[in-house]
């Protein structure tokens, strides 16, 4: 969950939930069944949980359905066996959303025992003792055997996993090039092309993650070093197009005239270029620092694997 730990601990304890620290999730019973809540965003949008069977089979899709569409404040279900995952979009603000949040799991819990669920292992249905736990960074409440079985797969998938180091660069650069088109075309509809440098700098990571595989310290590196020279590239292609303009000088011509000689002899020039130089990659930096830093929080959370303690 990205929610601050405040703000969870203030829907725990109105929900009589409890709150896991190290993955936000909120875990807990609503009038018997096992629940778990996820809020995905900085906003208060909840996926709910449930893992329940109907006289030992999957839940059925049918009536799911129907229940869901008759209740406005439920946005949609994603059923995957004996796991239940209920969408709720947030309320005009925390108190709306906690009385929302509240609503509709009571309307969820009353349907389940309606129509006579019970709960269950969401892994092999079997209706035996469950804890709540954390497999590869996605909430699930399992039996002990299910969840030494997962945890077993996960790691043969962690091995598995490599980073490309060659593709990464290759997405990088792929996508650091949409970063100096922007450049180039935000320079020449004459606003501040310094903004640009965000977009370069975030689809550059997300470039070398795309076709990389995963992002690593060794990518995180390789990134940074694309990101600053084709920020410099693509300020001294949107300069030498913007003097190109305005002198009829060719523009190749004038990319390769950008040189200490050319500045020291208009001064005036070189203090501009560099001024927006530096611009472009303080933005850079503001585009940069959250995305590697997400990047690096996601790779951790997905590699998460532990019981709830309850």
């Amino acid at each position: 969950s990205k929610l601050s730990k405040g703000l969870l601990e203030y829907f725990a304890s109105n929900l009589n939930l409890k709150v896991d620290k190290k993955s936000g999730i909120l875990y807990g019973q609503k009038q018997g069944y096992n629940l778990l809540i996820r809020f995905p965003d900085l906003e208060y949008n909840a996926i709910i949980t449930f893992n329940v069977s109907l006289d030992g089979e999957q839940p059925d899709e049918q009536t799911l359905t129907q229940y869901v569409n008759s209740n406005p404040d439920i946005d949609g279900c994603h059923i995957g066996e004996f796991r239940l995952s209920f969408v709720m979009e947030k309320g005009r603000s925390k108190k709306k959303s906690l009385e929302k949040l509240n609503s509709v799991l009571t309307s969820i819990t009353n349907y389940l025992q309606v129509n006579n669920y019970e709960n269950c292992c969401e892994s092999c249905g079997e209706k035996v003792e469950i804890d709540p736990y954390i497999v590869g960074g996605i909430e699930c409440n399992l039996c002990p055997t299910c969840y030494n079985e997962m945890m077993y797969q996960e790691k043969a998938k962690l091995n598995e996993e490599k980073e490309n180091i060659v593709a990464g660069i290759v997405g990088a650069l792929v996508g650091s090039v949409f970063g100096v088109i922007a450049i180039i075309v935000i320079g020449q509809l004459g606003y501040v092309a310094s903004l640009s440098g965000v977009i370069l700098a975030v689809c550059a990571i997300k470039g070398y993650e795309l076709l990389g595989g995963k992002i690593s310290n060794k990518g995180i590196i390789l990134t940074s070093i694309v990101i600053i020279a084709m920020t410099y590239l693509g300020h001294r292609l949107e300069t030498a197009i913007e003097f190109s303009q305005a002198t009829g000088i060719p523009m190749l011509d004038f990319f390769k005239m950008i040189n200490y000689s050319f500045f020291k002899e208009f001064p005036d020039e070189c203090r501009t270029y560099y001024g927006n130089l530096a611009m472009l990659y303080l933005f850079v930096l503001f585009g940069a620092v959250p995305t590697i830093f997400n990047a690096i929080r996601s790779s951790k959370v997905d590699k998460m694997s532990y019981r709830i303690e309850q």
